[in-house]
């Protein structure tokens, strides 16, 4: 059974709440109608944490009532820190990504070689994350190549703003159109289809913030998927730990 434990991050809370899923709705609703008797200007911030695969994703559509944040095969999983909340400028579906710096990068691609010169057989689901994160980025062509080598411009032809240290701006006129734009920046996918050589650019990204038009909820609420904590790129793994200190809810879905 999937559970959802709702913490109140408040110095009142009197702690955390277990939920099966199914209740977990009626208590999101209760919670939603309050918020919309905030002021406009006014704007909660929601965490949604939970392991690889227990439904976070599903579960931020299902509360926004949008299709909005892709699934991927079974495998699948959110790589990044996303952000949903209300577009109030116009009625597009955007996204606004945010980059590691070029230094970052390096510094990880040096950290990932020296932790895969390590010879150690415990450490084989580490060596796979190191393999489906470089070859999403550089498919077949990191092999046996120096981070120098590896921070080659050829690399970035397609993204520029991280090679120029500016965000990078997707549009769409419906949820699906800017989905279908954003998978190669936020899902690791290990079971994408083999063939032509797809990059994958969401090693490069600290964040995604999507902004969704005509929301009344997003109006008051911004909400938070959290991927995990813990990433050997200690910029992005400061962000999240900043960013979870500021929840007023967070929601830890898991499988009982």
């Amino acid at each position: 059974m999937i559970m959802c434990r709702v913490v109140y991050c408040s110095s009142v809370s009197s702690g955390p709440i277990l939920l099966p899923v199914a209740a977990f709705v009626f208590f999101w609703l209760n919670i939603t109608k309050k918020i919309k008797d905030l002021e406009t200007d006014k704007r909660e911030l929601v965490g949604v944490f939970g392991k690889t695969g227990v439904g976070k994703s599903a579960l931020i559509n299902t509360v926004i009532g949008e299709n909005l944040l892709s699934l991927g095969s079974v495998s699948a999983c959110t790589a990044v820190m996303i952000k949903v909340k209300a577009n109030m400028s116009n009625t597009k579906y955007e996204a606004e990504i945010e980059f590691i710096t070029k230094e970052e990068w390096k510094a990880e691609l040096q950290f990932l070689e020296n932790k895969a010169d390590q010879e150690n057989d415990d450490d084989d689901d580490e060596k796979q994350d190191i393999d489906e994160k470089l070859s999403a980025l550089y498919g077949e062509q990191w092999n046996g190549k120096s981070p120098e080598n590896l921070m080659d411009d050829q690399y970035f032809r397609e993204i520029p703003e991280f090679l120029e240290s500016r965000k990078k701006t997707l549009t769409g006129n419906t949820a699906h159109e800017l989905s279908d734009q954003l998978v190669k920046y936020t899902i690791n996918d290990p079971e994408e289809e083999s063939g032509e050589v797809k990059r994958s650019y969401w090693p490069l990204v600290k964040c995604v913030t999507i902004k969704v038009p005509n929301n009344d909820l997003l109006q008051h609420v911004t909400i938070v998927d959290l991927p995990g904590n813990g990433d050997c790129n200690k910029s992005r793994d400061q962000f999240w730990k900043k960013a979870i200190n500021c929840f007023t809810y967070y929601f830890n879905l898991m499988l009982l």
